[in-house]
Parts: structure tokens; C-alpha cells; sequence
């Protein structure tokens, strides 16, 4: 490697289970280019766990500690979204190059402070919209500019989510049902998805929307019933750069067949993606069929697989993607992708979804 790895300092430690437990941890710990040296959760008890969980040196309670400290070069947040605004311009304001999850901000106005920080601090900064790390979307994103489906014409994505309104939320996730706060089935899955099919096949140009809530939260734990005004049925249809027509349907149900599946039919071919997961993290599986053929598997080459096969499968594989290819936009000085600014456009994007939703019209995009 020749460079010093990079000492990272992790908020939103907790080991128990929550995001920086599944994904940041694991992909961390796997990569040479990093060393994790510390993590801070917002009680000392909790740090204190997840320090001797993971063997790391150095806990903190207080983010602005762990900001500051000159053995942190790397500030990692995943914590609940009301949150990443402050802790990323703790570490934006210390010299700290930073990686954010996504939802990046609460909404458009918070996320493009923090670009602003980022940019005038000069530091290296990238949102966890792992999708576009992900070996079999960029497998796919290839296969689009290889011409394997010729001309693209029409593309379709289809998410059904399996917890909105059922079970699986619990009294300690309620604060999602308010959209404030910026974690909906609009922000967290449509984003996801919508990024990863610009990605694929280009800026959207002009979109229609439906957004709608169509179903009360009721708590697994607790049985209550909360009122939400957050999105549960989000459905879009867009024109692409270049003509192509994309619809989106993401909606949370109690289905027994949850999953994300996109279908692209162009002038020549067609590939099929589909996973019982997300998009971001799931195994994806492509098939692809040429010239009215039958559909076969295509498998994803190695050389979109870029980190070391000690990186568990699941939830830690595309954000080791992210977080190698970050190191190498900090040692070599260049721009991120995904970064906060990638992060902005899915804000305004989104926003633009939710207005043609509320004023029943098509809205044109820049």
C-alpha cells in the first residue's frame, strides 16, 4: 500500500446492532488502508462497550472530542439523521476528512451547508450511497456503456419494503414517523434506488410523482398505533437523458416477497437486477438477454470487486467499497464519488419528486 493507514474514529458505535455495528465496523477493520482507533456513542457506558467490542484504543461520549483528537485523520458518521449535520461540521471544522451516511442531511438546506463547510475546510469528503460502489451496479453501468441492450428505451424499479406501517419498527425507531426528521421511505430506499438509476443510465430530465402515507406505524414492541406523515407508497415516472422512460415504485408493505428488482429493455437487449435486499447492500443478481434471446445469468467481473475477501458479505461489502475507494481520493488528493455534493443532487432530486407529487404536475429538472 506504502501509505500510513488512516485512523478513523467512528460515531455511532453502538454494538448493538445498529448501522456503524453492521457495516462501518467490519469494512474498517477489513481494509489496510485504515486503522480503527476509536469510536464514540453518546453515553460513556456505551463507548466504553464499544471500544473493548472492538478493541480500539480510544472512546469518546462527546463528538467534539474525538474531532479534535490528533489521532483521528478520518471521522466516520452513522448515527441518526437529525444528528449528521452537527457532528460532520464538528469534523469538517477540526481538518477532519469526513464520511457521512446517507440521508446526508435532513434536507436540501442542511446538506448544502455541509457541502460548503467541506469545501472551504478542504477536506475529502463522501456519502454513504453505497449502490455506486457496488460490484453488480457497476457491473451493470458497464453493461449499459458496453451497448449490451443497444439503445436503453425503458427501465422500471420495483422496492417493496416490509415494514412501513407493520412489523419491524419498534418505540426506539418512532422517530421516524415524523418526516422532519429526514429517514422516510423517500429519503432512505427512493433515494437509494433513484441514485443508483442515474448512475446506470443518466440524469433524470423531467419527472411525475405520487407520494402518499397510506397506512399508521404500529409498534412490534409496544403495540401502539402512531400517526406518520412519512411517505409509505412513493411512485415516479421520469424521462432520462437521452429519451429513456424509468418508472420507480418503492413502497413499504406486509409482504412476504419484499425485495428490489429493476428491469431495462433498450433496442437490442435486456438485463434484468433483482435482489430480496436493497440495492445499496443486497446480493444482486443480473440476468440479460440479447436480440429476443432467453434471459441466462451474467456474472460481475472481478475487477468490480475491490477489497479483500476477508470483508463479510451483506452490509459491510459496499461500504468497504466506499471507504477504499475514499482512501484513495485522501491519499491521491482527488474528488470522491459519492460525495456531499453527489448527496446535495439526491436531496434536490427528491425534493423535486415531493413537489410534483403536491402540485399534481410534471416538473422539469435542470
Amino acid at each position: 500500500m506504502g501509505e500510513r493507514p488512516l485512523r478513523a474514529g467512528l460515531i455511532g458505535a453502538s454494538a448493538e446492532g445498529r448501522w456503524g455495528a453492521l457495516a462501518h465496523v467490519p469494512a474498517l477493520q477489513a481494509l489496510p488502508e485504515y486503522e480503527l482507533r476509536a469510536v464514540c456513542a453518546t453515553r460513556p457506558e456505551t463507548a466504553r462497550a464499544s471500544q473493548r467490542a472492538y478493541g480500539v484504543p480510544l472512546a469518546f461520549h462527546d463528538h467534539r472530542e474525538l474531532a479534535v483528537h490528533p489521532e483521528i485523520d478520518v471521522v466516520v458518521v452513522a448515527v441518526r439523521v437529525p444528528h449528521h449535520a452537527e457532528l460532520t461540521h464538528a469534523a469538517v471544522s477540526a481538518g477532519k476528512h469526513v464520511v457521512t451516511e446517507w440521508p446526508l442531511a435532513r434536507d436540501s438546506a442542511e446538506a448544502r451547508g455541509m457541502l460548503e463547510a467541506a469545501e472551504a475546510a478542504g477536506v475529502r469528503h463522501a456519502v454513504g450511497l453505497q449502490a455506486r460502489t457496488g460490484p453488480a451496479v457497476l457491473a451493470l453501468r458497464e453493461l449499459v456503456a458496453q451497448g449490451f441492450v443497444g439503445d436503453p428505451l425503458s427501465a422500471s424499479v420495483r422496492h417493496v419494503a416490509p415494514f412501513a406501517g407493520g412489523g419491524g419498527r419498534t418505540s426506539g425507531g418512532a422517530w421516524g414517523a415524523s418526516r422532519a426528521n429526514g429517514a422516510t421511505m423517500l429519503s432512505i430506499r427512493t433515494g437509494h434506488d433513484f441514485d443508483m438509476l442515474r448512475f446506470c443510465l443518466g440524469e433524470p430530465r423531467r419527472l411525475s410523482a405520487r407520494v402518499r402515507t397510506l397506512r399508521p406505524w404500529r409498534l412490534a414492541d409496544s403495540g401502539e398505533e402512531l400517526e406518520t406523515d412519512a411517505p409509505d407508497s412513493i411512485q415516479v415516472a421520469a424521462e432520462l437523458e437521452g429519451g429513456v422512460t424509468a418508472s420507480l415504485h418503492i413502497g413499504g408493505h406486509p409482504s412476504p416477497q419484499t425485495g428490489w428488482r429493476m428491469e431495462l429493455h433498450g433496442t437490442e437487449g435486456t438485463l434484468v437486477a433483482e435482489t430480496p435486499g436493497l440495492v445499496q447492500w443486497g446480493a444482486i443478481r443480473i440476468a440479460g438477454a440479447r436480440s429476443g434471446g432467453e434471459l441466462r445469468e451474467l456474472p460481475v467481473a472481478g475487477r468490480h470487486h475491490w477489497v479483500p475477501r476477508s470483508v463479510p458479505a451483506g452490509e459491510p461489502y459496499n461500504t468497504a467499497q466506499l471507504l477504499r475507494r475514499f482512501a484513495r481520493a485522501v491519499y491521491e488528493g482527488h474528488e470522491m464519488d459519492p460525495d456531499f455534493r453527489t448527496a446535495l443532487e439526491v436531496h434536490e432530486l427528491l425534493d423535486a419528486v415531493q413537489r410534483a407529487s403536491d402540485e399534481g404536475r410534471e416538473v422539469a429538472l435542470g
